[in-house]
């Protein structure tokens, strides 16, 4: 079994376990003095764009 991580970047066991490691840094939209309230919209961004890079790649490989 090959194992993914997706994570923020920093070390973290789950990334030193992985077979591939994708990192991503979230964004800060919000902020006061008590919270601070992230935007994981990069990561999103990134899973969209591999799946969308291997659909593409499916479709070439049936040509």
């Amino acid at each position: 079994m090959t194992i993914t991580s997706l994570t923020t970047i920093k070390e973290s066991r789950l990334a030193s376990l992985s077979d591939y490691s994708l990192f991503f840094q979230p964004s800060l939209f919000h902020e006061n003095i008590s919270t601070k309230n992230w935007a994981f919209s990069p990561a999103y961004t990134m899973i969209d764009l591999l799946i969308n890079g291997y659909c593409e790649w499916l479709r070439k490989e049936d040509e």
